[in-house]
């Protein structure tokens, strides 16, 4: 009986620590520390250098305007917002090169995922597809944020996700 309390034991604790490790990654999935301590625009510098060792793929990187901080909600959405656009060029598009463009403005923040991939036919995605999932996901998250987020593509001619967001 000692020998099984004890196996008990030691598998409790690996099941304890298994559950901490999963909280402190989902907590680290809500709010990127990079985002709270350096903010948006190095995050989405990160998420670009990230996708390029992923992948292998060249992934440009621009910011243009005068960057703000925007509140800790906004900086979290948009940061996801272009996670999941780069997801979508690794899983779907086929793509040589992926480009971030980031352009603040008086009005607000205009965002755009563009990759030079194969596209698709975006109207004929039905809603419980799973690859229009992210999509969804992307569009809900704008909204959340005061945002517009457009889809712009066709088979052959790439892909741009275009995130209108006005700030003030």
């Amino acid at each position: 009986n000692g020998v099984v309390v004890g196996e008990t034991s030691l598998t409790a604790q690996a099941l304890l620590d298994r559950i901490e490790m999963e909280i402190r990654q989902a907590i680290y999935d809500l709010r990127p520390p990079i985002l709270g301590s350096a903010g948006l625009i190095p995050a989405i510098k990160g998420l670009c250098t990230e996708f390029q060792t992923l992948t292998g793929l060249p992934c440009l990187y621009r910011v243009t305007g005068d960057p703000l901080r925007l509140p800790a909600e906004v900086e979290v959405a948009v940061y996801r917002i272009v996670q999941q656009a780069l997801h979508n060029v690794e899983a779907h598009a086929r793509a040589g090169t992926a480009r971030v463009c980031l352009r603040f403005h008086a009005e607000g923040l205009h965002v755009v995922i563009k990759d030079d991939g194969r596209g698709f036919h975006y109207p004929d995605i039905p809603a419980n597809n799973s690859r229009s999932l992210g999509l969804i996901g992307m569009q809900e998250r704008a909204q959340s944020i005061g945002g517009n987020l457009s889809v712009e593509t066709s088979p052959g001619s790439g892909t741009r996700i275009i995130l209108e967001l006005p700030v003030g």
